[in-house]
């Protein structure tokens, strides 16, 4: 058949599907890190050097997420933590996968088992149907605003990839792309676990909709079952670990969940990511989800038959509206992964219908293809005015609920109070909550929300927190009363003693402080934080040997932590050794060039070493990033004082006066 794929209105189509797309995330690009995004990118120290691949690699307890790993340390090497790097990257895979769904339904419908059907008059308008609520619909925001979810959309992405290039090399003979399916299957298999059911869609897919060859078990759908081989050859997948496995639940108060309740439980969690996708409303970051213990409980139960109802007629379906029952059985295929008996601590994600999402469309748009039909012969109206006005209504409903939606991840704030409004009585929840308001300064918000957490269940956590921002108001001796309850919840915690040590520190009871310090580091010994706090008060008490040493230990445990350079550079400028200096807060400015700290003692170590341009270029820098600063003024002014700029100095000295910073002489 002829122009197939009509490349020009293809393209264009997808140009605008691009552009809407662009539009409906246009407000997601400053969307701050949150939850997962601080251990796996944050402060992933094996993401912070693209060279060092075997990091890379080892960046989470498997392999089976290398690539995405790969792509948050090459995000990591070009932006640094500037947030908009890694929306663009989010956002660019999220249209690319809105291509490749239109791409695979043109392929399909173009298959010899639809090209004369109904559908395939109108082929073209209904794989953009199809693409553009997948592209649209707010259930994928998770996936895409919430940048540690690459994990879901880049395997998506390689997933779809694969599934079209075979598609493409089995109707058109191209052995290329044979090599391109297989590839890309890989690449799927090293991004996420849910590519594990790849192999099962291809056979799907080709048992479906292309013709067979022959007879007999195809030879290469031997090669493609090999695929299979992967995850257990590489990321020490054992089947028995995964049947008796067990883990605390993220959803619903820390009830213990196994293999037999989360089984049930995803019942009726399938049910809810169905209504998700009908009805996307309340939608939430974490699910205040209870297990089901039984399936004689009635919801458990009522899940279980309208699960198998739907399954039974796409069964039915499968001869009057392929595409249809070929949409649900890949919903449900693309689901069984995370949704069957592999236990998972949270046991719901909006972001694990992602991949799914894909076959509803295609069910839904094939549904409504097939129900309003008016069939002349083997072909069908050629412009559904009815068809089209429902996907048009669809489509600006579902992009106005996404941008809407996305505004919730403007800010953590906004984000944790969303979830807690709706999860009242998750913890994990509350503390982020509260860790939001401390973090933008807002404290007694956030003790409040620590308060009301104690008051319905005292837990380490919440006294840890709350002590922490006392610690933060100044008020240390609430904060070390509340760090006392906390390790005496849980007395082998490293943090907690850490962290009454700092009040300590702030209190000026070292040697109290380098009591808890010493306490922590015998607790966990690779815990860098209490080697370089406890460095801290060496320094200030002026043990500048033991200080350095302890320097040293947080380094070589974490060499992307930036205090301990910060520490070093501090001791060299004191000691006179402004070279050294130089060098210790060059290496903090790798790591974090926006730091305005580092900024100004770099300028003041180039300033003891006379080189004056340097010094000015780093004050400069600095008034850029914090333009009232009135320290970087007073140390610019010193600067021109000892280039004979008199008149420039006395001019700086003014301004940092001005901004109320305390000027000893500018005469």
């Amino acid at each position: 058949m002829k122009n197939v794929s009509g490349p020009g209105i293809f393209l264009s189509g997808l140009l605008i599907l691009w552009l809407w797309g662009l539009l409906i995330y246009s407000n997601t690009f400053q969307c701050p890190f949150v939850f997962d995004d601080l251990p796996f990118i944050v402060h992933n120290k094996n993401i912070k050097d693209l060279g060092d691949i075997p990091a890379i690699w080892n960046a989470s307890l498997s392999h089976s997420r290398f690539i995405s790993f790969l792509s948050f340390a090459v995000n990591y090497r070009f932006h640094g933590l500037d947030v908009s790097g890694y929306h663009a990257v989010n956002l660019i895979i999220h249209l690319i996968n809105a291509g490749l769904v239109a791409w695979l339904m043109l392929l399909t419908l173009s298959t010899e088992k639809l090209r004369k059907s109904a559908f395939a008059q109108n082929r073209k308008l209904i794989s953009f149907c199809v693409a553009i609520l997948f592209l649209a619909h707010p259930a994928q925001t998770e996936a895409v605003t919430y940048i540690t979810q690459r994990f879901a959309s880049l395997a998506t992405m390689f997933y779809l990839s694969s599934l079209c290039f075979y598609a493409y090399a089995r109707s058109r003979c191209k052995n290329i792309f044979y090599g391109a399916a297989a590839l890309t299957a890989i690449a799927a298999m090293f991004t996420k676990e849910i590519a594990l059911t790849l192999p099962l869609m291809v056979i799907l897919y080709d048992g479906f909709f292309l013709k067979k060859e022959g007879k007999g078990f195809p030879l290469y759908w031997l090669v493609i079952l090999l695929l299979l081989l992967i995850i257990p050859a590489f990321y020490s997948f054992k089947i028995s670990n995964v049947l008796s496995g067990q883990a605390l639940s993220g959803s619903f108060l820390g009830e213990p969940v196994d293999r037999n309740s989360y089984f049930l439980t995803q019942f009726r969690v399938v049910l809810t990511y169905i209504r998700l996708l009908f009805f996307p409303v309340h939608q939430n970051l974490l699910y205040e989800y209870p297990a089901s213990k039984s399936l004689l409980e009635v919801p458990t139960l009522l899940s279980l038959v309208v699960l198998v109802g739907i399954l039974i007629f796409a069964f039915l379906m499968r001869r009057k509206n392929i595409l249809l029952a070929f949409g649900i059985f890949w919903f449900f295929i693309g689901l069984s992964v995370e949704s069957s008996v592999i236990v998972i601590r949270h046991v719901i994600f909006e972001h694990r219908v992602y991949l799914p999402s894909v076959g509803f469309f295609m069910a839904f748009v094939a549904g409504i293809f097939g129900l309003f039909k008016n069939k002349n012969g083997v072909g069908a109206v050629r412009e559904p005015p009815l068809r089209i006005g429902i996907i048009i209504i669809l489509v600006m409903v579902y992009s106005y609920l996404t941008y809407e939606r996305n505004k919730v991840w403007a800010d953590a704030i906004s984000l944790w109070g969303d979830v807690v409004a709706k999860s009242p009585r998750l913890i994990k929840a509350q503390l982020n909550l509260g860790a939001a308001y401390a973090q933008d300064k807002q404290y007694m918000e956030a003790i409040k929300v620590y308060t009301k957490m104690i008051e319905q269940a005292p837990n380490a956590e919440a006294f840890g927190n709350r002590g922490n921002v006392y610690n933060s108001m100044g008020a240390y001796d609430m904060a070390i009363a509340d760090y006392d309850k906390a390790i005496a919840i849980k007395p082998r915690s490293a943090q907690m003693h850490t962290n009454r040590g700092d009040a300590r520190f702030n209190k000026k009871e070292y040697q109290k402080a380098i009591d808890d310090y010493t306490k922590a580091i015998e607790l966990n010994p690779e815990y860098f934080h209490a080697y370089s706090n406890r460095a801290s008060v060496y320094r200030v008490q002026e043990k500048y040997v033991l200080a350095q040493k302890d320097f040293n230990e947080a380094i070589k445990r974490n060499p992307y932590f930036i205090e301990p350079y910060m520490g070093i550079g501090v001791i060299a400028f004191s000691q006179g050794d402004f070279v050294k200096a130089v060098d210790y807060f060059s290496q903090v400015l790798n790591l974090e060039p926006a730091n305005v700290s580092a900024l100004i003692n770099r300028g003041s170590s180039y300033s003891g070493l006379k080189q004056f341009d340097p010094a000015l270029n780093d004050y400069q820098k600095a008034l850029t990033l914090e333009p009232t600063n009135g320290q970087v003024y007073y140390n610019r002014g010193i600067v021109f004082r000892k280039m004979g700029k008199e008149d420039k100095a006395q001019e700086d000295f003014e301004k940092a006066k001005a901004l109320g910073y305390e000027v000893k002489d500018i005469r």
